[in-house]
């Protein structure tokens, strides 16, 4: 097959990301699924997961449009672990790549409004390749899963409904919820919309998204909960707890955080930032790519250094800290050298620890 004009041209619709209107073409055009249908165009399949030019320069001579229509929903790589969608750099935190989702209803409607298309009429949306995206935002039902192990064969929604047996009318019904502000917040984000908060925007949206859920794990499920047991609506869940903390800026994080470290030391006093802030502290403190985590990881880093006693030279997140900022009781008894019993007595009467504080917090 030569790279000429398809006809009847089959429209594109703007909520689809490219390379799934690619697949689309294939199906209805040829019957083939699209890594068959690359091959007809001396394409390779990474030329189409990845969103080459050379994918991009096909796409315009078979569907006949400007290349800034097939660019702007094209899902192109710009780094190893990095990709850009309409405009916004996208790392993998926050992108599938080999699980596709999709909403059941939008299937259904695609199938019943064009009918003569038929696997044709099925489309991707771009707004299903987020991660942080686990409900349809138009009919706010619970997406469906399904995986491949090939990242080029994840753009082919019909190829995959048929392979995990699922058809367009047979996809299993599903309960609505709520999108969450997490979800509306990254889909804001792809439509060119950055005014959630000044110290959101201000960062890239990876960044943005693993503070809100980090944040908000700590704050929903307490330090130890397991994170590797969590599914994506457990993500949602609690990213929705820390969009309504981070939405407030650096002093709300920060705030937010006081309150954790006060509440677990009225249970134990010697309680340390690890033992207090679980998974948010072994994130920042020891995953790979926690340099990379943004200004969430200097606001932590400060909460840390104002409640716990960390002396000058220790290491809080691989820098070392160059004063003292707060005393326990303990520490100011060895620095005072005052009687233990006196210095509690001194402390509650000024008010600095609750009067109902036992002598271990």
């Amino acid at each position: 097959m030569t790279r000429s004009l398809l006809l009847p041209t089959l429209p594109v619709c703007a909520d689809e990301v490219t390379q799934g209107y690619f697949s689309r073409l294939g199906h209805f055009h040829a019957g083939v699924d699209v890594v068959r249908f690359c091959g007809y165009f001396g394409l390779r399949p990474p030329d189409l997961r990845d969103g080459t030019e050379e994918f991009a320069n096909a796409l315009v001579a078979v569907y006949g449009a400007e290349a800034d229509a097939v660019d702007r929903n094209l899902l192109r790589r710009i780094s190893d672990d990095s990709f850009l969608l309409r405009g916004v750099t996208l790392s993998l935190p926050v992108l599938l790549r080999t699980t596709v989702r999709f909403c059941p209803d939008c299937v259904r409607d695609d199938a019943a409004s064009h009918p003569e298309l038929g696997q044709g009429a099925v489309r991707l949306r771009w707004s299903w390749l987020l991660r942080p995206v686990v409900r349809c935002p138009l009919h706010v039902t619970s997406m469906v899963e399904c995986s491949t192990r090939d990242s080029a064969k994840a753009f082919d929604l019909p190829t995959l409904l048929a392979h995990h047996q699922m058809s367009a009318t047979s996809a299993p019904p599903v309960e609505p919820h709520l999108q969450g502000k997490l979800q509306s917040y990254v889909l804001g984000w792809l439509d060119g919309r950055r005014d959630a908060s000044a110290w959101l925007d201000k960062q890239t949206i990876a960044q943005g998204v693993k503070a809100c859920e980090m944040l908000g794990s700590l704050i929903a499920d307490g330090p130890e909960v397991e994170i590797k047991a969590y599914t994506e609506f457990d993500w949602a869940r609690v990213g929705h707890l820390g969009f309504d903390v981070c939405v407030g800026g650096g002093d709300a994080i920060s705030e937010a955080l006081i309150a954790i470290r006060r509440m677990s030391g009225r249970r134990s006093g010697r309680t340390g930032p690890q033992a207090v802030f679980g998974k948010l502290y072994r994130w920042l403190e020891y995953a790979d790519r926690a340099v990379d985590a943004g200004p969430i990881r200097g606001l932590v880093r400060d909460a840390i250094q104002n409640s716990f006693v960390i002396e000058p030279g220790e290491l809080v997140f691989g820098e070392a800290v160059d004063r003292l900022r707060v005393h326990s009781v303990n520490s100011l008894k060895v620095k005072t050298g005052l009687n233990p019993k006196r210095l509690y007595r001194l402390l509650r009467k000024a008010g600095m620890i609750p009067e109902d504080t036992n002598q271990e917090a």
